[in-house]
């Protein structure tokens, strides 16, 4: 005989979660469901992640992403080259963000300074000198009188 309710086992980091959502008159399947999920939710949040337990932490190269003192360490660690990328902010078309190229340099300049292990990446630069159109609004240009 089905009630609707239904007792689930949960594995997190090794330990076995029961879940029964015990049967009162004033219970509905919808509510069981709702206190299963809120459960499976809880216990996800209480338990470390196998993921984040294995994956390596990446070498912090991203200097707005630092505080001072890490900026310090990094110094005295040996990182002597600081690397500028100027992005820019201006339309891209109607199906593209206007930060895209900020976006872009972002990952680049991240990507690089890892790879030359003695480089911080500085801020990307969002502007750039260029004749912005007013035709074409979504573009920000320092220009020769700025």
């Amino acid at each position: 005989m089905s009630t609707g309710f239904f007792s689930s086992k949960v594995r997190t980091a090794g330990v076995a979660y029961t879940l029964t959502p015990a049967h009162t008159p004033h219970r509905t399947p919808a509510m069981t469901c709702r206190f299963t999920l809120a459960a499976l939710f809880a216990a996800a949040l209480i338990s470390p992640s196998s993921a984040a337990q294995t994956q390596p932490r990446k070498p912090l190269v991203e200097f707005e992403m630092m505080t001072w003192p890490e900026v310090k360490d990094a110094l005295a660690a040996g990182k002597t080259t600081a690397l500028f990328y100027t992005g820019g902010t201006e339309q891209r078309g109607p199906q593209n963000v206007n930060g895209g190229h900020n976006l872009m340099g972002r990952v680049i300049v991240r990507t690089i300074a890892e790879k030359l292990g003695d480089a911080i990446g500085m801020p990307v630069l969002p502007y750039t000198p260029n004749n912005a159109s007013g035709t074409l609004p979504g573009t920000i240009g320092l220009t020769r009188s700025c």
